[in-house]
């Protein structure tokens, strides 16, 4: 039992420790016609970034990105819960649509674990 300190007032509780398979990250990917990056998130905090310019390799690029980020941070690929797209590359630019494509594959995989 431990005195936690709630709201300015003292309250009595249990203190539980946070266990990282239990929280939860958030993918945000900005695909620019002139370059990208793929923000890792916990919350609203962002806790890892990529970047790299368009040279007509998204594939290769953002693979390499979410492999790198996922292993600097020491996140399981399983705690990403969301998978989001944005930037102000149109939906026929060739490297958005391959960015949508990996972010389905991305989520269907991860969803048949």
């Amino acid at each position: 039992m431990m005195i936690l300190l709630q709201d300015g007032k003292l309250t009595h509780g249990i203190l539980i420790g946070i266990n990282s398979k239990y929280m939860t990250y958030t993918l945000k990917l900005t695909v620019n016609q002139d370059a990208s990056v793929v923000h890792l998130m916990k919350d609203d905090e962002v806790i890892g970034e990529r970047s790299w310019q368009e040279e007509r390799d998204m594939g290769k690029q953002l693979l390499s990105a979410l492999d790198g980020i996922l292993t600097e941070n020491g996140v399981d690929k399983t705690l990403i819960k969301e998978f989001m797209i944005d930037g102000n590359a149109k939906e026929n630019f060739t490297s958005r649509r391959i960015a949508e494509t990996v972010q389905k594959v991305y989520t269907f995989a991860i969803n048949q674990q």
